[in-house]
């Protein structure tokens, strides 16, 4: 026989061996289901601060990501921005090579129109003299040909005068000579006549 105390009167009473091993067999049931209630509450709540402990781990997870992908994006766009930025600056050092060197052929170009107009203008300056001088020249020449010419003019004309002066003074002895001629002719004659007229 065994001896059992109520938990709720506290009065001692006696039980056979087979009630106190169901009783004994039902408390460890109960302790046994309660255990495993504890155990299964135990292991939920367990299950469920893992996953909180896990979606907080994945969270501050994801959170760090976000923030290195942010970081990333935040240095992706510094590294473009600093390539964008030596592109342009290489870009307008290029440009700026490339203006100086069209405004260094354009100052070239225009200083050698410069010399060509220069070289341009004495020629035509030399050839407008050349001209003048040549112009001047004719203008001369054509004077002297006309004072030549007058010259020659006037010389001829005096020796024209001169010579039909000679010729009148030589007809005018000639027809003087004529008639001294036949005098002198009509004279011998006479003489002669006389001469042989006297021998006879």
């Amino acid at each position: 026989m065994k001896e059992i105390k109520c938990p709720n009167c506290g009065e001692m009473f006696q039980i056979d061996e087979s009630n106190y091993q169901a009783i004994v067999n039902q408390v460890r049931d109960q302790q046994f289901s309660d255990d495993l209630k504890l155990r299964e509450a135990q292991l939920v709540k367990e299950k469920e601060n893992a996953l909180i402990l896990v979606e907080k781990e994945l969270q501050n997870e994801i959170e760090k990501l976000k923030l290195q992908l942010e970081q990333k994006d935040n240095e992706n766009e510094a590294n473009i921005q600093l390539l964008k930025n030596r592109a342009e600056t290489v870009y307008l050092k290029k440009l700026a090579e490339k203006e100086n060197k069209i405004l260094e052929l354009s100052n070239k170009l225009e200083n050698k129109e410069n010399e060509n107009k220069l070289v341009i203008e004495k020629m035509v300056n030399a050839k407008d003299k050349e001209i003048v001088d040549l112009t001047n020249q004719l203008e001369n020449s054509e004077s002297q040909y006309k004072i030549k010419e007058n010259s020659l003019k006037e010389k001829y004309e005096s020796q024209l005068k001169s010579k039909d002066d000679l010729i009148d003074y030589y007809k005018d002895l000639k027809v003087k000579l004529s008639t001294k001629l036949i005098g002198e002719t009509l004279e011998q004659h006479c003489e002669n006549e006389f001469n042989q007229i006297r021998s006879t």
